[in-house]
């Protein structure tokens, strides 16, 4: 029989402890994970469909998927994997958003008040004409990608409204019956989208949006200016796009913290149609101080709760990273749909570029 007095069971403990800190601290150092932030993230977006087609618009770490219906979720959701298959090229990505399109398009109200039809789920309170906007450019991009044409009609109906709440002043309604007005969403969407029969309704908005001095607008505006400098290279765009950079490099500063992904996304898309050096280096500066730490993240296994999870603090108001989706707000441990989408975007954009 073997007895083990004090000093011995105070050495076994202490030798436990010590192998225990050696085991994880090299497995951290050598073994971490391999981070993939596109294909995590869309992972993510597909473990929040729901099988009517529908998106939730966040997953709790402790609850799971939030199963409140919002079509402004599950139209960011298929923009964003269409977006993730441009990149890609995983056709399985090709199912869910197909799933999701007949979602969205049975889930469309033809009101009195304007032509087509605008994306609205019964229990969504209001009427975001920039919900139709995601839908319609996944749409356009879906059907480019398959050929399959069983959402025309849709198309149709989608691109119709929105020309028809177009406001006189070339703006878009943030949301419907009401006076604010859109800031550049629906906008910088139709511009991706890339239809002719939209042309008319962008030189109207164009006019509208770019004479605007907001910085918050700046990366809508260079989002658009990059799309037209790829469509038809013009001297009066590069000109604008340079003063724009110029724009959100001097507010960088004054405000180093008041940047997104949302807000980033623009500036990474018009770095190929830059020429001033100087002010390429600066930006890509910049970008590279957000490139960082949206790359470092860590995503652990299994999905189950927060404390399984390693969280990474970004700069701004989409401020944390777990289970593969990105969280406004810390303190509701959840990760959303709206914050993931344009991480993804702004992921995309900037692997492209090469940053």
């Amino acid at each position: 029989m073997i007895t083990l007095n004090r000093r011995s069971v105070i050495i076994w403990t202490a030798n436990l402890i010590l192998f225990f800190f050696l085991f994880y601290g090299i497995k951290f150092l050598f073994f971490q994970p391999t981070v993939k932030p596109i294909s995590d993230t869309t992972q993510f977006l597909l473990r929040s469909q729901q099988i009517d087609g529908s998106f939730s618009d966040s997953v709790s770490f402790l609850k799971g998927p939030n199963k409140a219906i919002k079509s402004s979720a599950s139209a960011q959701s298929v923009y964003a994997l269409m977006r993730s298959y441009q990149h890609s090229k995983d056709d399985s990505l090709l199912s869910a958003v197909e799933h999701g399109l007949t979602f969205l398009k049975s889930n469309t109200l033809y009101g009195k008040h304007y032509d087509g039809g605008l994306v609205h789920h019964p229990k969504d309170k209001n009427i975001y004409p920039a919900t139709t906007a995601y839908a319609l450019t996944a749409a356009i991009w879906y059907r480019d990608a398959t050929g399959n044409t069983s959402f025309n009609q849709t198309i149709s109906d989608w691109q119709d409204a929105l020309i028809s709440i177009q406001l006189s002043n070339g703006s878009f309604p943030k949301i419907l019956t009401k006076k604010s007005t859109d800031m550049g969403i629906v906008w910088s969407l139709l511009s991706m989208a890339n239809l002719s029969e939209l042309y008319q309704t962008l030189d109207r908005a164009d006019r509208y949006y770019l004479a605007k001095q907001t910085p918050s607008l700046a990366s809508y505006q260079l989002r658009v200016l990059a799309h037209h400098l790829r469509v038809k290279p013009n001297e009066s765009d590069l000109t604008l796009s340079s003063k724009l950079v110029k724009r959100f490099l001097d507010n960088n500063r004054k405000n180093p913290l008041n940047n997104n992904c949302e807000t980033l996304i623009g500036m990474v898309d018009i770095l190929p149609f830059l020429t001033d050096v100087s002010q390429i280096n600066t930006l890509k500066a910049e970008l590279s101080k957000f490139m960082k730490p949206l790359s470092d993240f860590q995503v652990t296994e299994p999905y189950t709760v927060a404390t399984d999870h390693m969280t990474y603090t970004f700069h701004g108001d989409y401020l944390r990273q777990a289970r593969g989706g990105f969280m406004k707000d810390f303190n509701t441990l959840k990760a959303q749909v709206e914050p993931t989408r344009a991480c993804l975007d702004f992921y995309i954009s900037s692997s492209q570029s090469q940053l």
